[in-house]
């Protein structure tokens, strides 16, 4: 069952400076919503995770709450972000797994032409708690079949 999350809208401040060379403030409404996914893995409580990039795939591997190791792939990655620091939103809660439509962050490699529209490319938010936020731009966020089935690339996450 997926969950909408209602966010604030939250407003980005930027400087520029006028022909006249004297600097304003200018007021830019970012109406980002944080989308609450329900992948076959949990976030909240996991160990500090770990990553490997190559070309365009992104691998995370981190323990869970269970102490079982999860493996997740994230397809055509084009852009990554960690920080140790709390996430500022716009979701709810910092131990989940969300997709952030409206997305400032992919409207930016949209217009910059690094990604196409009919790519489809998503941009993944993962909240550890304590540990950390994981932000990725991807098609695709698959769970690493081997782990349980011992087969198989991989599992398609749901995200829509």
């Amino acid at each position: 069952m997926l969950l909408f999350i209602e966010v604030y809208q939250i407003v980005k401040i930027c400087r520029y400076a006028p022909p006249a060379g004297e600097a304003r403030v200018v007021r830019e409404e970012m109406n980002e919503k944080a989308k609450l996914l329900n992948p076959p893995f949990a976030v909240a409580d996991a160990e500090h995770p770990k990553f490997r990039y190559t070309g365009d795939e992104l691998y995370l591997s981190f323990i869970d709450w269970h102490e079982e190791e999860v493996r997740v792939l994230f397809k055509n990655c084009v852009a990554i972000k960690w920080q140790d620091a709390d996430s500022t939103g716009p979701e709810d809660r910092d131990d989940c797994t969300y997709e952030i439509l409206n997305s400032q962050w992919l409207k930016l490699h949209l217009d910059q032409r690094m990604i196409e529209p009919e790519e489809k490319h998503h941009h993944f938010k993962l909240c550890f708690n304590a540990a950390g936020v994981l932000e990725v731009i991807a098609t695709e966020m698959v769970l690493d079949a081997q782990q349980s089935t011992g087969e198989g690339p991989g599992k398609a996450v749901p995200f829509s």
